[in-house]
């Protein structure tokens, strides 16, 4: 056993010597002094730990001046969502409030990024069929230029397809989106379940938006306004 100015540093058989027989035997003008083992190692734990150089650190390097200096904290790990943030939301103002709703609107949201289908423009009316996790149509009605398109289901193979519209055809979609009617639908129904259809009418007239989406509707108003888009439709031969 030595005593230097580093600490105490033990052989190895004096450790094994420890470890048979838990104390050290020493010689003292008052005689025999059993000093146990349990004082002196933590003893000599302190005193080598005391002696270690504080930059003593993994590496065993010292380190740098900037690593050094640097305290400020690493970013925290990024969060996954489910869902992708998007730049350029298609549907910025429709909030469900319930999570069957919301279970339908990213059916349609997902529809839409696949489609390349971006956000209502001006005096536009938009109808979505989402039946079990799929879009089965999509139709919008451009009332100013008297245009409808017509986008193919999730699984369709068809191409998109657009063709013009009488005044009169768009002038009948305008009356109803725009009356008192359909203003008074609820956005959205409590009914839900395993089947059955959901769809949402979005309309934006100038700078008024409104929506509506239902899953099995019954509310009249909305049923009218579903078969007038849908009628627009299978006239064209779709």
């Amino acid at each position: 056993m030595d005593f230097g100015q580093r600490g105490v540093i033990l052989t190895l058989g004096e450790v094994r010597s420890f470890i048979r027989k838990p104390y050290i035997q020493s010689s003292a003008k008052g005689g025999n002094m059993k000093i146990a083992l349990s004082v002196v190692l933590p003893a000599i734990v302190l005193v080598g730990c005391a002696a270690v150089p504080r930059h003593q650190t993994g590496s065993g390097l010292p380190p740098t001046t900037e690593s050094a200096q640097s305290k400020t904290p690493q970013a925290q790990p990024q969060v996954i969502i489910v869902e992708p943030k998007e730049p350029d939301a298609v549907f910025p103002h429709i909030k469900p409030t319930t999570a069957h709703r919301a279970g339908n609107l990213w059916c349609i949201k997902t529809y839409c990024r696949q489609r390349g289908i971006r956000r209502l423009d001006r005096d536009r009316v938009r109808l979505f069929v989402q039946p079990m996790g799929v879009v089965a149509e999509a139709i919008e009605v451009d009332l100013a230029n008297r245009q409808l398109t017509v986008y193919p289901g999730t699984h369709s193979k068809k191409k998109i397809v657009q063709r013009q519209l009488d005044e009169e055809q768009t002038a009948k979609v305008r009356a109803l989106v725009t009356s008192d009617e359909f203003e008074n639908i609820p956005r959205e129904n409590k009914k839900w379940g395993f089947d059955g259809t959901s769809y949402l009418v979005e309309v934006r007239i100038d700078n008024l938006y409104s929506w509506k989406l239902h899953w099995s509707p019954d509310n009249k108003e909305l049923i009218k306004v579903v078969k007038q888009i849908q009628a627009l439709a299978r006239k064209q031969g779709n």
